[in-house]
């Protein structure tokens, strides 16, 4: 499975394993899976798919193919008015495009081979349908076989997905650029309450961390306050246990340093890290080791859940953006 390159006739792909018997006598033909499906067949869903998984309520009839005299060919019969859903239409397309490349290429719907599968994935990519649809084409499609499991885990067709991914045009990313002037222009109207406010205090110094540091509200929540230390030249390290980083599969810990804003102190996160430790009413009650402390049951450090709210609560002053961006 070395090329997958779009092809007018459905390509070869190599495997590990050999083919099954009924590849050997197989003849190729047109690679082009939209051509209208002969009105000849009439199609059937596999005995061991049951109603309750298909997507359609069709009943089974098999009948003989006039192609293939000598071979049974059952295949589905959509059942349009039965689709309950629009994202079934997928799900049904696939059906319909495999159901003409497998009369076209002389392939057993209710036996094909993994070679087939490839074949018929690959085809359709090279009909320029997106790789998610591909995937969900491949789910439609093994609704056909008498064993569809064996399907499940074949590593060809992980790699074919793989490759078709890393071959895939880029995805644009990127976030909505938000003004933060309100959220700052709050700071700076609360800030002679913050020294009395415990809620503030939070409010502040997570924000100011967050926006500043780039840090995660578990980030903050893992900060060790006995650890974090500011030195006289104004530097301040700021210590984070366990972050969901890993290296080599091991929990780190993290320090990180920050330098004193001379120009705009009451944006500062030193100045508000050191406002909230020295906090008169969570100075002597905090848990130990820990900044942000829950303002109602001040004994208790404050949960991730609660740290990502004070964060969102301070965005939204700024942005009417739903899902409300993160402060990161």
């Amino acid at each position: 499975m070395n090329d997958i390159s779009p092809t007018a006739d459905p390509p070869s792909v190599k495997l590990d394993q050999p083919s099954s018997p009924q590849n050997s006598s197989r003849s190729s033909s047109s690679g082009n899976i939209d051509s209208p499906l002969s009105d000849r067949h009439t199609m059937v869903l596999s005995p061991s798919c049951s109603s309750s998984t298909a997507p359609y309520h069709s009943q089974p009839q098999h009948v003989s193919s006039s192609l293939h005299p000598n071979n049974t060919l059952p295949i589905l019969q959509p059942n349009v008015e039965n689709i309950r859903e629009a994202g079934l239409s997928a799900y049904k397309r696939g059906q319909q495009l495999f159901c003409r490349w497998a009369i076209s290429n002389d392939i057993d719907i209710n036996n094909f081979s993994f070679s087939d599968l490839i074949n018929f994935l690959t085809a359709t990519r090279s009909n320029n349908y997106p790789l998610n649809t591909i995937k969900l084409f491949k789910t439609a499609i093994l609704k056909f076989h008498h064993h569809p499991a064996q399907f499940y885990h074949y590593i060809d067709v992980f790699t074919l997905f793989k490759q078709l991914a890393e071959d895939s045009p880029p995805v644009p990313f990127g976030k909505s650029l938000v003004d933060l002037s309100s959220a700052f222009h709050y700071i700076i109207n609360t800030q002679t309450q913050t020294n009395h406010q415990l809620k503030l205090a939070n409010f502040r110094a997570a924000f100011l961390l967050g926006i500043n540091v780039s840090l995660r509200p578990s980030d903050l929540h893992r900060i060790q306050l006995q650890q974090c230390l500011i030195e006289s030249s104004g530097c301040f390290t700021l210590v984070i246990s366990h972050p969901k980083e890993l290296r080599s599969g091991r929990p780190i810990i993290r320090r990180v340093n920050i330098y004193l804003y001379t120009t705009q102190p009451s944006f500062c996160p030193i100045q508000a890290f050191r406002i909230l430790r020295d906090h008169p009413q969570a100075q002597q009650r905090r848990p130990s080791n820990c900044l942000f402390v829950d303002s109602n049951r001040l004994q208790l450090s404050a949960h991730t859940q609660t740290i990502s709210k004070w964060l969102a609560n301070m965005i939204r002053l700024s942005t009417d953006i739903r899902p409300t961006p993160s402060a990161r």
